[in-house]
């Protein structure tokens, strides 16, 4: 009987045990359940949708820290924007200035009082000119592939009669950094950017620079000078889906130090070529030229009395293959040679016996230049083969 009793007690001892461990083991689940559902609540009600233009954006609201800095920049930059750049209305004027008060101190309250009083903002009308603000350097680094550029001052305006053709002018040395090649300095005495705006690309972007010179930028030892040119303009725009590129380089003259001690004469170079389907090339960010077109209007490079220039379509197959029908106009091919003789002394006989060929087809001599799956020639004669490009 006892012993019965004793097993008894022992239930209800392990009964009470499980009780209590089943009850804590909910206890805790719903706590757990009831602390998530909160934290889930509080989230979705930061989530807000915000309908523009007949579609639902997500917005997720956050602390006011987290985008404290960037509102810090935009702050300063409108209110720049709003103060300083000026036009030749009165009315537009006060209308900035008036905004951008709201976003200063008394200072600027002072500032632009004391511009008032001294007649400034009365002879920026008078004399129809228009103020922009200008920015003390550029700078750009991308971390992944090791590429790094920064430049001088830049500023642009844009005049009210032709508002949507603004111009910009940078300031000098350009300085860059790229994996495979030695760091570079290209300064320049005057580059300016001119574009024409439109939608969805720019009708046109124009650069143009004087003085223009580069050389390497190493950080230990001398530099070595590459290149000058007196004059270089560059210009791209679209036409229908194609890209047309243009160019014109005066007064070009490559560093002997560069180029193994060859000696290249100064000369010029002129050119204009199209990118089939280029506005899709472009927006697409394709990096290769495999399977793009390029039809080359013309490409001529002048020293003195001697002349070479060269026209025709060229195309990248899927393997990098080339295949070009190439037309090649020379102008005094006695002057050529020289030039060619001086660059690569070594082949100086077989140049000047090669050239001395095409003078006998007269001053100007022209002939194909066909170049099929990567094999080259020039007429009769097969040049070799040319690698596949990337």
């Amino acid at each position: 009987m006892f012993q019965h009793l004793k097993n008894i007690d022992t239930a209800f001892k392990y009964v009470r045990i499980y009780t209590a461990v089943l009850t804590i083991a909910f206890a805790v689940t719903t706590c757990y359940t009831i602390y998530w559902s909160y934290q889930y609540a509080t989230i979705k009600d930061k989530r807000l949708y915000v309908v523009i233009n007949g579609k639902a954006l997500e917005a997720i609201a956050g602390e006011r820290k987290d985008n404290l800095p960037v509102e810090a920049r935009d702050h300063i930059k409108v209110f720049h924007q709003l103060f300083f750049r000026l036009t030749p209305d009165e009315k537009a004027i006060e209308e900035n200035i008036k905004q951008s008060l709201y976003l200063a101190d008394r200072t600027a309250q002072q500032a632009y009082d004391n511009l008032k009083e001294n007649g400034f903002y009365n002879q920026v009308v008078s004399a129809n000119i228009s103020q922009e603000v200008t920015c003390d350097s550029i700078a750009y680094e991308d971390d992944a592939r090791n590429v790094a550029a920064t430049s001088g001052k830049l500023s642009a305006v844009a005049t009210i009669l032709r508002p949507f053709s603004p111009s910009a002018e940078f300031r000098g040395p350009l300085r860059t950094t790229a994996p495979g090649m030695a760091p570079l300095w290209i300064d320049w005495d005057r580059l300016t950017a001119d574009t024409g705006l439109s939608w969805p690309l720019p009708s046109s972007l124009r650069l143009t620079a004087e003085g223009l010179s580069g050389q390497t930028d190493p950080e230990e030892g001398d530099p070595v000078s590459l290149f000058s040119a007196g004059k270089a303009e560059t210009e791209l725009r679209p036409n229908g889906q194609d890209l047309v590129a243009s160019g014109r380089f005066g007064d070009v003259e490559i560093d002997a130090d560069a180029i193994g001690g060859r000696m290249v004469p100064p000369f010029d170079a002129v050119g204009a070529a199209t990118l089939k389907n280029g506005i899709a090339v472009l927006q697409a960010g394709t990096k290769s030229l495999r399977g793009q077109a390029i039809e080359i209007a013309n490409l001529e490079l002048s020293s003195g009395e001697a002349r070479v220039a060269l026209s025709g379509p060229l195309s990248v197959d899927a393997d990098g293959l080339i295949d070009a029908r190439l037309n090649i106009k020379l102008t005094n091919p006695k002057a050529i040679a020289g030039i060619l003789s001086g660059i690569i002394p070594e082949q100086k006989p077989q140049i000047e016996q090669g050239f001395a060929a095409l003078a006998m087809l007269g001053s100007t001599p022209s002939m194909p230049l066909v170049i099929t799956k990567g094999k080259a020639s020039l007429g009769f004669i097969p040049l070799g083969k040319i690698g596949a490009v990337e």
